[in-house]
């Protein structure tokens, strides 16, 4: 294994594991008010995780730019509050299997503390950018499936193939599925897969990420849900962490109390958080 079993001794262990700043392209959160937003909310220690995305490689925009800004920012913002909090150093790579040796470069160029592999993209007949933007009521129930088993086939890649420590937001595309368009479409049709993905996240050595995000506007909805949850646990899985993907200063550790509660229900007593790429545990 490669983490270190060690339980951090303090009062209240916080750790929200993925944030993001204005060095991401779809965020606008100045990093002196998330970081204040996280002093303000207790939290032990925070990662900034902008976004490297690989499908904006092609489009002529400098995609290193932003991950060399938020780098020295971050650097800049962990000498400020020191004091007060321990800010972590991390990038979230999006389609990291699309161009892994630009990935890797990237990854390797600076001293991360958290690499975060994620899936944002899936390119099908009918969908060709990012799918959060994407308008799912448009799709036929075919067309649908056929996104759906093409985003579990590039995690799955994503998740054997890729260098990272976390897989985040594990059924993302449920967030807009069903939550923003309501299509009530059942994601678990595709438990084999799913199992296959958190397999390999065990074997591995990685972690699985309980994202928060959505409780921003919709309270009790996290990615993985429970169900998946406990698949992980039964599996034997035991590397997680809770990442509140903020976007916004506000959202910092949102219904982190919430997703504790869950993970105690299922079984789990330990979380994780990461330094120089490395696991430490910690008990919630």
């Amino acid at each position: 294994m490669n983490f270190d079993c060690k339980s951090l001794k303090t009062k209240k262990f916080v750790a929200d594991m993925h944030t993001h700043t204005d060095s991401s392209p779809d965020c606008s959160c100045d990093i002196d008010d998330l970081c204040k937003a996280q002093i303000n909310k207790g939290t032990s220690v925070f990662a900034i995780t902008d976004h490297f995305n690989m499908d904006a490689k092609d489009s002529g925009e400098d995609i290193d730019a932003p991950i060399v800004s938020s780098f020295k920012k971050a650097t800049e913002a962990a000498e400020k509050y020191k004091d007060k909090i321990e800010i972590l150093r991390g990038i979230e790579v999006g389609e990291g299997i699309w161009y892994k040796d630009v990935a890797e470069k990237m990854i390797g160029r600076f001293d991360f503390d958290v690499v975060i592999g994620s899936v944002h993209t899936v390119i099908t007949e009918e969908i060709k950018g990012p799918y959060s933007m994407f308008d799912f009521s448009t799709l036929s129930s075919e067309e649908l499936e056929r996104f759906v088993v093409k985003y579990f086939d590039d995690l799955l890649n994503t998740a054997n193939q890729c260098d990272y420590d976390i897989l985040a937001h594990l059924n993302c595309p449920e967030r807009y599925v069903n939550g923003k368009y309501k299509i009530g479409y059942d994601f678990m049709k595709h438990e084999e897969i799913i199992r296959e993905i958190l397999k390999t996240v065990i074997r591995r050595d990685k972690a699985l990420e309980l994202n928060t995000s959505n409780n921003s506007f919709c309270k009790g909805f996290f990615m993985p849900d429970a169900k998946i949850l406990s698949i992980y646990h039964d599996l034997g899985g035991s590397l997680l962490t809770i990442g509140s993907d903020a976007h916004f200063a506000e959202n910092a550790c949102i219904a982190f109390d919430q997703a504790e509660e869950i993970l105690h229900s299922l079984g789990f007593s330990t979380l994780c958080c990461f330094r120089k790429r490395k696991a430490f545990l910690y008990n919630f």
